[in-house]
Order: C-alpha cells, then sequence, then structure tokens
C-alpha cells in the first residue's frame, strides 16, 4: 500500500510550478494542516480567471430596473464559461436621495450572442474590465446599453443594501457598501444588472469582482 507522507512543522514556504512535488504539513499531533497564507481567490486571480467589472470613477445614476444603460455584465451564449461573482462594492459619487431607495440584482436568459435590430440588446458599448494578468474574458460588461422590449430583465435578488438620506437637507452618514456575494452564477446566454427598485437621484461608482470557469459538463 502506498503511504503519503507529510511532516510536521513549518516548512520554508515558497512559491512552486506546477506539477512539482511537495511535502504536505503537518500539527504536531499529526493533523493536516492548511492555512491561508495567500488572499481570497488567489489561485483564482494567479491563473487569470478574476476580473474586475467598474463603471468609470465619475459612476452612473441609479436609475430603477428598465431596459437602457444599466451596469450589465454579459456572459454571451457559447462563451464556454460560467462567470460566478465574488464581491461587490458600491459608492455614492454625488446626488441625495429624495426618497428611500434599495440596490438590487435582475437578470436575463436567452440573450444570445449578436448586437442590433431583433436582437435582445440592439446596444451595448462594452467596457474593458480590469484583469489582473491582462486575461481577456468571455463576459461583455457595459453600462450603456438597449434591451429589446421582449427581453426585459426580471428581478433576481436584493443586494440587501437600502440607501436613504437621514434628514433632508444634510449630508449623508459615510456608510461602507461591500458584500460578498454567494449562490450566484451566470451562465452562457445570461446577464447580471445591478440597478435600484425605483429611480433615486444617486449617481454611484459600482464594481463588481468574479471569476470565469469552465462550463461544467453535468447531465
Amino acid at each position: 500500500m502506498n503511504v503519503t507522507k507529510a511532516r510536521a512543522g513549518v516548512p520554508t514556504p515558497h512559491l512552486t510550478g506546477d506539477g512539482t512535488q511537495a511535502t504536505a504539513r503537518t500539527e504536531n499531533s499529526v493533523a493536516l494542516l492548511a492555512a491561508e497564507r495567500n488572499g481570497s481567490f488567489y489561485e483564482q486571480t494567479v491563473r487569470g480567471n478574476m476580473f474586475c467589472f467598474s463603471t468609470a470613477a465619475a459612476g452612473i445614476v441609479m436609475a430603477a430596473a428598465a431596459n437602457t444603460n444599466e451596469f450589465c455584465i454579459w456572459n454571451p451564449a457559447g462563451s464556454g464559461v460560467l462567470f460566478v461573482p465574488s464581491k461587490l462594492n458600491w459608492a455614492t459619487v454625488s446626488g441625495a436621495a429624495a426618497i428611500a431607495g434599495a440596490l438590487q440584482l435582475y437578470t436575463q436568459v436567452g440573450m444570445a450572442s449578436a448586437i442590433g435590430t431583433g436582437a435582445p440588446f440592439s446596444v451595448f458599448t462594452d467596457i474593458a474590465p480590469a484583469s489582473f494578468l491582462g486575461k481577456t474574458p468571455k463576459c461583455r460588461f457595459s453600462t450603456t446599453n438597449t434591451t429589446t422590449a421582449a427581453f426585459a430583465a426580471a428581478f433576481g435578488a436584493s443586494t440587501g443594501w437600502s440607501v436613504y438620506q437621514g434628514r433632508p437637507g444634510t449630508a449623508m452618514v459615510p456608510v461602507v457598501f461591500s458584500q460578498r456575494l454567494h449562490g450566484v452564477v451566470i451562465s452562457p446566454g445570461q446577464t447580471l444588472r445591478i440597478c435600484a427598485n425605483t429611480a433615486m437621484a444617486w449617481t454611484a461608482v459600482i464594481s463588481l469582482w468574479g471569476i470565469e470557469v469552465p462550463y461544467p459538463n453535468v447531465n
């Protein structure tokens, strides 16, 4: 019987290439020890699968869910990947809220891969995402887009964030809007939109991090 050996103690940390033999590490009670030495999603980032989709620094107006000019990530049909969002940041740039509003996730299916008259998107102006290793994603991103009426987005889920002005004429109390996302997967031919439940006079910068992984073969 083959026995895999592990060494107790603290081996010198180092980076190694794929396929290199390495010694596993245990506690002195011989329990296999695993520790997060790098930041979250290090493996996916170093593999070139992590991307950050972000509005311009000037931000966009948080409009109610419609068919035009919203924060939209589009995974075109035939991309061969799933897009898995991991973290969402939202920051106010300017404006005042006359009424309260909530930030929400909307989605569309059957969005194909073409742009033009009769297609799901008649307008979709691409914005290049940040790729930390220079890799080009399969997904597309835009804040200037027009959806054909037959493909209107449907409510998917709440982000859990509400935006309001505490008192008329006063500044908003500083708030950090940052959230890890769980259980959200965007398949080929599907979109993910971030918008409000109602029109709000807020201009905001939105950044969404996520990874692209190969579409699994499942029965």
